[in-house]
């Protein structure tokens, strides 16, 4: 019984990295705190939760046009490279698409913390 807990434990899944950058790029853009602090390594935590802080609460923030790219696994890190657009809806009904591509490429570094958290990136989100 133990044995098969073990094994279980050591296959277990830590998630999509792709969804992970996803999630925490609506997070800190919509100004969701709470989100933002389970999808960041502890070391990250104050400083993203500061950026969700500068968000925009009910903005609704549409990534299906952004491109992830997900790097190599390099033990307990991946990185995730972050191209396309965003299309925005503020809560009064204005909309906007920012791209991701005039300066260029946001890199994402993920840490398997009991599953994919972010615990840096490079680059600026668009705002």
């Amino acid at each position: 019984m133990l044995l098969a807990l073990a094994l279980a434990a050591c296959g277990r899944d830590s998630g999509d990295p792709a969804a992970i950058t996803r999630a925490f790029i609506r997070a800190v853009m919509a100004a969701e705190s709470e989100q933002v602090r389970t999808l960041t390594c502890a070391e990250w935590q104050a400083t993203t939760v500061r950026w969700a802080d500068e968000g925009t609460p009910g903005l609704h923030v549409d990534t299906d046009h952004l491109v992830l790219t997900v790097g190599e696994r390099r033990g307990p890190l991946v990185e995730v490279r972050v191209t396309g657009t965003l299309a925005l809806r503020a809560p009064d009904g204005r909309r906007e698409v920012r791209s991701l591509d005039g300066g260029g490429a946001l890199l994402f570094t993920l840490i398997d913390e009991d599953g994919w958290k972010v615990c840096g990136v490079m680059g600026t989100l668009p705002g």
